[in-house]
């Protein structure tokens, strides 16, 4: 088996591969830089031990995939401090526990999309928010929509990340009776 030559891991919506299935080729896939389990039954099983196992993840996707929690998501920015890419639409792992984490350990991070995330215990707050502007020097993308936040936050994280990265780009849909793009 080639597992270990593999880096680049596609599952969106093969909803047929098990968690089972898939913790079994995270343990043997250590060079595996790009992971996308979106509509998929992925839980924090596989993902933690992808975390664990893959320090060089680069991208990684968990849209619309109920099974990954915050704290998969503070292990992964421990272990993956290379990550440049993570997708957490609709997924309750998307806390401002876990975007402080991955604020604080992944500086490489260039495009962080979330959308819908859960509005539990500990939802994105203008804190994590602004950890993310401020601890990820080379984002250019950041979609926030539907976060609850007011505008003025928005505007004036977005104004001071401008300041030394006048290129990135920010989409901001409020609740459904804000929307706006900066």
């Amino acid at each position: 088996v080639l597992y270990w030559r593999l880096r680049v891991l596609l599952l969106r919506r093969a909803v047929r591969v098990s968690d089972a299935s898939l913790l079994a080729v995270v343990n043997h896939c250590s060079r595996l830089t790009e992971l996308d389990v979106s509509y998929t039954v992925a839980t924090d099983a596989s993902l933690r031990t992808l975390g664990e196992r893959c320090p060089g993840l680069r991208r990684l996707t968990v849209a619309h995939t109920r099974g990954i929690t915050s704290a998969t998501i503070v292990v992964i920015a421990q272990h993956c401090r290379q990550l440049q890419r993570l997708d957490l639409d609709s997924s309750d792992a998307a806390t401002s526990t876990a975007l402080l984490r991955v604020a604080a350990n992944c500086d490489g991070l260039e495009v962080l999309r979330i959308s819908r995330p859960s509005m539990g215990n500990d939802p994105p707050n203008s804190a994590s928010i602004r950890a993310i502007v401020h601890g990820c020097p080379k984002l250019e993308y950041l979609e926030l929509s539907w976060v609850d936040h007011d505008a003025h936050t928005m505007e004036s994280l977005v104004a001071a990340a401008k300041v030394t990265r006048p290129t990135m780009h920010v989409e901001w849909h409020g609740l459904p009776e804000e929307q706006s793009e900066i």
